[in-house]
């Protein structure tokens, strides 16, 4: 019988760029009207925030705003914010044009400088690092299969994931958070934060159905003076995305972010301020991947005639594990020496980065310990301690390369004073997202057999072989020119590795 190949199509990945790239912050930052007068400066964060990270041909374009919260000190000893946006906009050179890319990218701020230039301005320098792995899949034809001419092929089951494509959709939160009766009227908004984290993610035929909370948490000045209070809220939120191909065999890394978010006190029509206008925007953001396997040809011969074939070297992609990674941070800290009355203190998360080491991929950062706090003579003061977070997790040896959309947050911190001048601090930091694995695979490309080449008949119809422990039938009967499953029905074999010495019959085929 002829030789008959079969062919089918299988994914491939290739990184086709993996780099960071570093982006100055230069802004002069003007109080609004409604701001009083700086007298001192506290502290001034820059959140960078992608509102648009994708490749368009040979380019790969990341854009977003840089949201920079500026606290001071006026005249009256009082806290203070002013919030601000910078846009920002980098473009990067590919080497190549991907075929259907897929971004990771992240974002983290590498040190910060503001002072005052007047009462009414501020002067801020910095930089921050945008971190982005492009990854780009196309289809590749492997033998899959062949017939004829006494074809011998070894074969294996190789587990592959292809990256289906990546969906978001943003949306708006709109809420009045009220303070309750037994509060005192807010007069101004001192410090916000927010985090929105994705609970329950359901895929459907063409849509990602999520479920979720967003916790606001708010530093407001009572109307009438004393030291700043607190009021925390938690809403529910969902979300529905469509993305051709998604149904419930996919899997999914799914994930809420915060692009934007405005708190104001509300007055009611009584004039006081017992609630605030909440307007929180949101991201929805998904990486779906679709699971299969594919059957890898990666040795062959013929029984009757000589056989060759070519094998090409091809990276297959795998999501390797859905991350949930929830640390409870226990710290101590000694209250600093100038500091009288704590007012406020909580954690954000600095720059993170990523490699593998040892079989494991490791996750390094900081997050701060951030603090408010009074004098004796009642000025604020603003102090900051860096802290060490690490998270790893194996990973397969044969892997290659790991690619990782992780998410680092810290959404609670509480906080006591355990002794007269201890602070003793307690930290949920949560670590979301998906590792993706790459894996180097040989697959054969080509296969033909020539009949004018024939393998000469044999002169007994059984040989007696001596094999040694660790050898494999594959190879005994590729040397041989007979097939596997003669040589394992004939001694009997289950495995095709031997455990020990053995005295062989090796049938001949034909």
């Amino acid at each position: 019988m002829e030789l008959k190949v079969t062919k089918d199509l299988t994914t491939a990945g290739e990184v086709v760029f993996d780099s960071f790239s570093e982006l100055p912050i230069e802004c002069d930052l003007m109080l609004p009207d409604y701001c009083p007068d700086m007298v001192k400066i506290l502290k001034c964060a820059v959140t960078p925030v992608f509102t648009r990270s994708e490749v368009n041909g040979d380019k790969l374009i990341c854009e977003g705003n840089c949201m920079v919260a500026l606290y001071y000190a006026d005249d009256q000893s009082a806290i203070r914010l002013s919030e601000h946006k910078v846009a920002f906009s980098k473009t990067i050179e590919l080497k190549t044009t991907p075929e259907a890319p897929t971004v990771f990218a992240s974002a983290g701020v590498d040190y910060v400088n503001c002072r005052a230039v007047s009462g009414r301005r501020a002067d801020v320098r910095g930089a921050f690092t945008i971190t982005a792995r492009v990854l780009g899949q196309h289809s590749e034809e492997v033998v899959s299969g062949a017939e004829g001419d006494g074809i011998q092929l070894r074969k294996k089951e190789v587990d592959t994931d292809r990256i289906l494509g990546s969906a978001s959709r943003r949306f708006t939160v709109r809420e009045e958070l009220e303070l309750g009766p037994a509060r005192v009227p807010a007069e101004y908004v001192i410090r916000h934060s927010e985090a929105a984290r994705m609970i329950d993610c359901k895929l459907i035929a063409g849509k990602i159905i999520t479920k979720g909370e967003l916790r606001i948490r708010i530093l407001y000045m009572p109307r009438e003076g004393g030291r700043p209070e607190t009021a925390d809220y938690t809403l529910p939120v969902s979300q529905i995305v469509d993305l051709d191909g998604v149904d419930e065999e996919c899997g999914c890394d799914a994930f809420y972010s915060v692009k934007a978010a405005e708190i104001s006190p509300r007055t009611d029509l009584d004039g006081e301020s017992r609630a605030f206008s909440a307007e929180v925007t949101l991201e929805t953001e998904a990486c779906v991947t679709k699971p299969g396997r594919t059957a890898a040809v990666t040795d062959a011969y013929s029984t009757s005639c000589e056989a060759s074939y070519s094998v090409r070297p091809i990276t297959l992609l795998r999501r390797l594990e859905e991350l949930h990674l929830q640390e409870l941070r226990e710290e101590t800290m000694e209250l600093p020496e100038e500091a009288e009355e704590v007012l406020d203190l909580w954690c954000e998360p600095a720059r993170f980065s990523s490699q593998t080491e040892n079989g494991e991929w490791v996750l390094s950062g900081k997050y701060l310990i951030c603090l408010f706090a009074r004098d004796k003579e009642g000025a604020p003061l603003y102090f900051e301690r860096p802290l060490e977070l690490t998270a790893s997790r194996p990973i397969p040896p044969e892997c290659s390369n790991v690619f990782a959309g992780v998410r680092v947050t810290v959404p609670e911190t509480e906080y006591s004073l355990t002794g007269t001048r201890q602070l003793s601090i307690r930290a949920a930091c949560l670590t979301e997202g998906a590792l993706y694995g790459a894996f180097p695979c040989d697959m054969m490309g080509e296969l033909k057999t020539d009949r004018s080449k024939e393998r000469k008949a044999p002169a007994a119809a059984l040989t007696i072989y001596y094999a040694e422990a660790g050898e494999n039938i594959w190879e005994i009967a590729k040397h041989f020119g007979t097939s596997v499953l003669e040589v394992m029905e004939e001694n009997g074999l289950e495995q095709e590795a031997l455990g020990e010495r053995k005295m062989l019959l090796i049938p001949q085929v034909g």
